[in-house]
């Protein structure tokens, strides 16, 4: 699936164009969380909901302690596994403690941006999170990139309905103007490869119950 932000409209992406793009089975959804589009394809991409009530202990009212408190459970949980193609930079491993970035490249695709509590591998977004609140609780989205599929995000990218004549979309070289947008997804995209989920899911619940 292609899983839009709730901010993207559905023409974000060239949905015919798509079509024509002969990627297998490729739905086009949105989700109510969290800004630009997740490319969700199984053995690629592991993705998981936390949900937490309101009445429960482990509910944070503050917005941006919830991402952090998130944040540091997920990274003492990755601490604990080893680390696949990234396991050199395992020292670099950090939460990410700024706010939301807003570059037009993150506009469209989740893992171009950074906000408080994602996990980074040096400037490699390795662990993306979002959330949807209402009075019940809050809802948690995880996801880890576990494969590459730049290719196809290449092919998605291209497909764009650009309604600004103003905005270049670079997408293999820069041109030179500050308003081009330019993607980098190798340089801005962790992917942890051979995740074991069922050790992680494990491991992140163990942290949970330490409160």
């Amino acid at each position: 699936m292609l899983v839009l932000g709730s901010s993207q409209h559905i023409n974000t992406f060239n949905i015919d164009k798509i079509k024509s793009l002969s990627i297998q089975d490729l739905t086009v959804v949105k989700r109510r969380s969290g800004g630009g589009a997740v490319l969700a394809i199984p053995d690629s991409f592991f993705w998981f909901n936390l949900l937490i009530p309101a009445e429960d202990k482990l509910y944070e009212p503050n917005l941006t302690k919830s991402f952090d408190w998130l944040g540091q459970k997920l990274y003492l949980t990755l601490k604990k596994l080893k680390f696949g193609t990234v396991q050199d930079l395992e020292s670099d491993l950090r939460v990410n403690k700024s706010k939301l970035t807003h570059n037009p490249a993150g506009k469209l695709w989740c893992f171009m941006d950074s906000n408080y509590g994602e996990i980074f591998v040096q400037d490699k977004k390795l662990v993306g999170i979002s959330q949807r609140r209402t009075k019940y609780g809050s809802c948690y989205s995880v996801g880890i990139n576990i494969k590459s599929e730049f290719e196809i995000m290449w092919l998605l990218t291209r497909s764009l309905l650009t309604r600004s004549s103003n905005i270049q979309y670079c997408l293999e070289e820069p041109v030179g103007h500050e308003d081009s947008i330019v993607f980098e997804f190798e340089n801005r995209i962790a992917v942890f490869e051979m995740l074991d989920t069922d050790s992680f899911i494990q491991l992140f619940l163990e942290e949970l119950d330490r409160r």
